[in-house]
């Protein structure tokens, strides 16, 4: 694959691929953060007296967005809650198999929160979901458009629903064919620039939401904190910013033409090394690899001490002098270069301490190994804050990064 760093800086080729309009999405996500709480206080939260907290919160929806909002919840929650992501399934006949279905588990019942997240309500699996839930005594919230399908089936089954804020002079829902076939659908995600930006408009009404029904301590100020540290990303990875003054595109060149693995130091960063991953695939075509630390060193192995990783003198010595003189031979027509590890650490608590405060805490091992390794490897850590505007600070990063990698690679 083949990174162009020039265009990283062309901001005439941005336009006409359609990627200045996904980063100036990118760079709304603190006004749309601002706007998806206040719409969610003032289309009912406010008013929500909650009668006791939920045992276990069940997030569904039919966006990538939604596994990101899963994580997120369970890396700030309190340690008596469980957060499950509940995976769409291929529906049976007689049904399409492109028309996903949710299943809850068999124990769900009255103590279980069902929160679901779609932008446009128009998906029949979360509809059932929905029913499902109603008949076992499950309370159920969604964010959505109001007056959606998704919207009824929730009041119909005495459920909140939240305002869903889209981009400014997106397309209401009903200018479209709601019905529309699944592969259409599709494709006319896939024409948009902005496509998959939503993160901020379903995850803001959700952590309000899980705040004011006791599970987690995200108040109005940390809110705003996030929004104003997603502001502030947005600023330092400007598409005018330098490559070597912006962090999102300097990551991005650094991780061309690799296998990115990303490290989670501790449950917070994990939304962030999910996300991340998530997005270089589907902007850039970047396969990467997230894992929380230390599982991450068991699981990528493989990949940092087998063949991928002989040429980049891993072995040591003289293994690794005739990998290099192999290296030097090797006909790179009908054998092209093979991407290499590179590990990105994401700790945006700052846990990972230095070797000569801590040799045996996580991050100083992470290090050792990577470089035992031959590896390349980048810290991403957050100002300090609170834990949520720590994660807003990576998760932007990653969006910002993504994009940036997809504009190099020309994807």
């Amino acid at each position: 694959m083949v990174f162009d760093e020039m265009l990283l800086d062309d901001g005439e080729a941005m336009r006409r691929s359609g990627a200045a309009d996904r980063l100036r999405a990118i760079a709304g996500a603190g006004a749309r953060l601002r706007a998806a709480v206040r719409a969610a206080e003032e289309g009912g939260l406010a008013a929500l007296r909650p009668e006791g907290r939920p045992t276990t919160v069940l997030v569904a929806g039919d966006v990538p967005a939604a596994r990101t909002v899963a994580d997120t919840l369970a890396a700030l929650a309190t340690p008596s809650l469980q957060v499950l992501h509940l995976e769409p399934e291929p529906a049976a006949p007689p049904h399409p198999p492109t028309e996903p279905r949710w299943t809850l588990p068999g124990w769900a019942g009255a103590m279980q929160l069902l929160l679901v997240l779609s932008p446009h309500g128009d998906s029949d699996g979360l509809h059932a979901l929905v029913d499902r839930a109603y008949a076992r005594g499950c309370a159920t919230v969604a964010v959505t458009r109001p007056g959606t399908d998704l919207a009824r089936a929730v009041e119909w089954a005495r459920g909140l629903t939240l305002p869903f804020v889209p981009q400014p002079g997106e397309p209401a829902p009903g200018t479209n064919d709601q019905h529309a076939d699944t592969a259409d659908a599709t494709t006319a995600a896939a024409a948009d620039p902005a496509a998959g930006t939503d993160l901020w408009a379903l995850l803001g009404p959700a952590l309000a939401l899980a705040h004011r029904v006791g599970v987690l301590a995200a108040p109005p100020e940390a809110l705003d904190g996030a929004a104003a540290r997603l502001d502030e990303i947005a600023t330092r990875c400007r598409p005018d910013a330098a490559t070597w003054d912006n962090p999102a595109k300097t990551l991005a060149v650094e991780l061309a033409g690799s296998v990115p693995l990303l490290w989670a130091a501790g449950p917070a960063a994990v939304p962030a090394a999910h996300r991340l991953a998530t997005l270089l695939a589907d902007q850039a075509a970047i396969p990467a690899l997230a894992a929380r630390l230390p599982e991450a060193l068991t699981a990528h192995r493989g990949l940092l001490h087998g063949p991928r990783a002989a040429r980049t003198g891993a072995s040591g010595g003289a293994a690794a002098a005739a990998d290099a003189e192999a290296d030097f031979f090797r006909d790179r027509v009908t054998e092209p270069d093979r991407p290499a590890p590179h590990v990105v650490l994401l700790d945006p608590a700052g846990e990972t301490a230095t070797e000569e405060d801590a040799p045996n805490a996580i991050g100083p091992l992470a290090r050792r190994h990577a470089e035992a390794a031959g590896a390349p490897i980048d810290v991403l850590t957050a100002a300090p804050g609170h834990p949520l505007e720590r994660l807003a600070e990576l998760l932007a990063l990653a969006e910002f990064t993504a994009t940036y990698a997809g504009i190099g690679t020309g994807s």
